[in-house]
This record gives structure tokens, sequence and C-alpha cells, in this order.
């Protein structure tokens, strides 16, 4: 609905209980500007989990796929506040949110990413993604977190078919590493060290720790 009812230049997908910094719109657009970028990337702060904060070191400027993928780092957070987006360049590849996802931005921005003629990285924007509770990420609702994780399988098998028909690498768990504790045959413990530096503990087949740190 957003999309179609913008008259400008740029669309930003903010969520309403997040922060920026003061400058953010001012530095994402005249990047995007000067560069006639697509898409303009930001690093971010994750308030719940700081090690997950992601930066942007320096600006540049990635037009191939594979510079895309790896320098977004979309494969492994595909979060769509990340970035502004040309409003154009949405409404000429028809991108928009499928209704009913709790998991709706990995879709998106996946193929935003890689339909982009370029995009450029931003270092002096910030999004602060602020910790709620009773948010969807958060929620202790049992069936919101079901549909949550039904909507997550959706998006990885999305993600692993896109990528799939436009020949490209997601740069995400093929090169993990596993090491399981078992008994009695059976694995108990879990551990799966991820590409770009993910590490996650399951407990029975369920997740109970991660960690997680990123420097782009």
């Amino acid at each position: 609905t957003g999309i179609h009812a913008a008259t400008g230049e740029y669309v930003h997908f903010m969520d309403v209980d997040d922060l920026l910094t003061l400058d953010f719109y001012e530095k994402m657009s005249e990047c995007a500007l000067k560069t006639e970028a697509d898409m303009a990337c930001c690093g971010f702060f994750f308030e719940r989990t700081p090690s997950h904060t992601q930066h942007v070191g320096y600006q540049t400027v990635v037009s191939t796929t594979e510079d895309k993928i790896l320098m977004t780092n979309v494969s492994n957070y595909g979060a769509c506040w990340r970035y502004i987006y040309k409003l154009s360049f949405l409404k000429k590849h028809s991108l928009l949110f499928e209704v009913g996802r709790l998991v709706e931005d990995r879709i998106f921005t996946i193929q935003a990413v890689y339909f982009a003629n370029r995009i450029v990285m931003v270092p002096d924007a910030m999004y602060i993604y602020k910790h709620r509770k009773n948010a969807i990420t958060t929620t202790k609702n049992t069936a919101l977190i079901k549909k949550r994780h039904a909507d997550r399988k959706y998006a990885n098998q999305f993600q692993s078919e896109f990528a799939e028909k436009h020949q490209f690498s997601l740069d995400k768990s093929l090169n993990r590493r596993r090491w399981q504790y078992k008994l009695l045959g059976l694995p108990i413990l879990t551990k799966i060290i991820y590409h770009a530096g993910k590490t996650r503990w399951y407990f029975l087949g369920i997740p109970v720790f991660q960690k997680k740190e990123i420097d782009t």
C-alpha cells in the first residue's frame, strides 16, 4: 500500500518503534543521488544483541551480483529497513511485500538487491533497531512463534530457489561447519558455525543460543 501511494523519488521502510541518526536521510539520499544507485545501504545498531551490530566502514559502490550479495550481507540479514530504494526501481520490477507474512522483508530484499543497478554503502548513517517486548520477533505468543518459524522457513526456501534461478551464491549456511554431541546415537547438542561468523547452538534440534559478529 505504501509503495503504491508513494510519490517521492526514494522510499524507506522504517519500523515505527525504531530510531535513526539525525542526518540519516540526508546522508543516504545524498549518496544515492550522487552515484545514481537504485539502493543505498546503511549500518545498524542491534539493541537487543549489540554483537549483531553491523557497520559500514567506508563508502563504496557495488554493481556485480556477487559484490552486492557479499557487501550487503543480505543472505544472512535481509532487513528491508537497511536501505532506501528508488521508487521508480521498485515499480519497474514490481517489487512488493507478500501480504500476511511475518517474515516478509527477506523475500523482498533479496530480490531488490539482485535487481538493483548498483548499491552504495553509506558509512555515516545508522539505523537503531530497538528491542521491544511483545514485538513480532520477541513475542511469547505460541501461535505467532509458530507462524514466524513457518514464514522463516518459507523465506529460506524462496531465497534458495531465487538464487538457483538467477545462478548466484547466497553466501550463507552452505559453508557452515557442524558439530554434534550424541547420547545413545541421538543428537543432543548441536553447534553450527555459519559463514559470516554466526554460531548457533541447538538442544534437541531447538535453537537455544546464537552469537553473531559481522563488520562490513
